[in-house]
């Protein structure tokens, strides 16, 4: 009969037989592997979190010291909230996005460093509903992009029918506002000598007896901006069609949403490929971690 030690030699060989086995030295090797990914991977997912928070902070600061801005939101109601007051909820929205992704980054680049089973099945957990989460809103983006063509100049039209310029700050004009100021355009379609949807549609604002002579608003005019729109004059602009946004915003904004939508599918699908693999590599570390917790124990 063989020896008490003969028997434990023999089962430690038979435990390093197992440890070097062909099948655990693949899963050790991407075990391995998955650690130096995930760590890489949601390093970059902290400074993304940390830059969305600053970006946030800067819109928040930027909002706040320009008094024009804030006072000019501030009365403009949408339902029972000024827009102001949206603005800040945004800028919240912000600031949570960028936390979550710390969180996320963290829980995944720990579990995988310490090669913790919890953390790392609660970073699959976060990043499976992400994968739903961005998947829904792709689907809603292509849905939009789908109704572009068929019910945005239409429904430009109805909203440009309520502009008022100067008279009343709504909604509406200060939307109107930011859109021809930032996007460089000047109603639905292009305005001409011979066509102005303003006049054409018809819109409050030119039915406005404090219109005057103009025929466009300031807001169409190249050298205004946010911050000097409120106060600005320019007849060569406003009357004689000199120095003017000559692009329609339909056509802007059509052009826009083409390449934002295939840049947000092609965004959306290498996001997903890398969640994916993330999910790989953090499950691989899981079940590596428990078969060596396993052979320990026998």
């Amino acid at each position: 009969m063989a020896s008490e030690s003969e028997v434990s030699a023999s089962h430690v060989r038979d435990s390093g037989a197992l440890r070097k086995g062909p099948d655990n030295s693949l899963l050790t090797f991407l075990g391995n592997i998955g650690v130096i990914v995930l760590v890489i991977l949601n390093v970059l997912s902290l400074l993304l979190g940390i830059g969305i928070i600053v970006v946030g902070n800067q819109i928040d600061k930027g909002i706040d010291k320009n008094d024009n801005i804030t006072k000019l939101l501030d009365k403009v109601d949408f339902g029972s909230f000024t827009l102001m007051q949206i603005v800040d909820v945004i800028i919240i929205v912000i600031y949570v996005i960028g936390a979550v992704a710390i969180v996320i980054s963290l829980s995944g680049g720990l579990g995988a460093l310490l090669k913790l089973r919890v953390l790392l099945a609660i970073y699959i957990v976060f990043l499976v509903l992400m994968i739903f989460l961005e998947l829904a809103v792709l689907g809603i983006w292509i849905e939009l992009l789908r109704q572009v063509h068929t019910r945005l100049q239409g429904l430009f039209d109805d909203l440009l029918k309520k502009y008022t310029g100067f008279d009343d700050i709504t909604f509406y004009t200060v939307g109107w506002d930011f859109i021809f100021i930032l996007f460089n355009c000047c109603g639905v379609r292009p305005v001409t000598a011979t066509y102005n949807d303003f006049q054409a549609l018809p819109s409050e604002f030119w039915a406005s007896s404090s219109r005057g002579n103009d025929v466009i608003p300031f807001a169409c005019c190249k050298d205004v901006s946010v911050e000097n729109y409120l106060n600005y004059n320019n007849t060569v602009c406003t009357v004689q069609l000199q120095d003017y946004q000559t692009s329609g915003c339909y056509d802007i904004f059509r052009d826009t949403f083409t390449v934002l939508g295939k840049a947000a599918i092609s965004v959306v699908g290498i996001i997903v490929l890398i969640e994916a693999v993330a999910i790989f590599f953090s499950i691989v570390i899981i079940i590596a971690v428990s078969k060596k917790k396993k052979l320990l124990v026998v």
